[in-house]
């Protein structure tokens, strides 16, 4: 899948928090390639990284990017992703 149209769809699926497994699972693209594909989009400021707070009970946006522990976390395009996926439509 071309890198621009990977991007698209993942924005497109990161309209509510979704983890790295369900992303590659729903994609059908190799866990490599979705991980790239994700910190290239967390450098453009399209997606942010979440990461759930037990005590809260609910998710909260890192403050700078974990670019080691990609899998680890939960995603969700961000307004100026949302914005660009949109112009697209």
């Amino acid at each position: 899948m071309e890198s621009n149209n990977l991007s698209y769809d993942i924005v497109e699926g990161l309209f509510f928090v979704t983890s790295f497994t369900e992303l590659t699972e729903d994609l059908g693209e190799s866990p490599d390639v979705i991980e790239e594909e994700l910190k290239n989009l967390l450098n453009k400021d399209m997606i942010h990284q979440m990461k759930f707070n037990e005590q809260l009970k609910d998710y909260y946006q890192l403050d700078t990017s974990d670019y080691e522990s990609v899998r680890a976390y939960h995603y969700v395009a961000s307004k100026k992703g949302l914005l660009k996926h949109n112009e697209r439509r």
